[in-house]
């Protein structure tokens, strides 16, 4: 189960190759305990046509800086970001 607010109380998810496994007992220290076990990926802007992988960091112009948690669907991507996990596209090809 992954946070959806800050009020959540401890979840310990079992790892997998698509998610990340990580406790923490709020938003805030889920987001910085993500930071710090992927701070040797740099910040990179977030565009919808990069693929991304699991670990990945990313800057978004309205989230603020966010790490990618898991893969959903090939075309979708989780995303911690410290005050959400929000769900975001990626891996679309450009349209000219």
């Amino acid at each position: 189960m992954l946070f959806r607010s800050a009020e959540v109380k401890v979840k310990v998810r079992k790892a997998d190759q698509n998610k990340l496994s990580l406790t923490a007992v709020n938003q805030d220290e889920f987001y910085d305990e993500v930071t710090r076990k992927h701070k040797e990926s740099p910040w990179q802007p977030y565009s919808m046509n990069v693929t991304y992988k699991i670990g990945d960091r990313l800057q978004h112009p309205s989230l603020g800086n966010g790490v990618v948690m898991s893969l959903i669907e090939g075309k979708k991507i989780e995303v911690v970001f410290p005050t959400a996990i929000k769900v975001l596209v990626h891996n679309m090809p450009k349209v000219d």
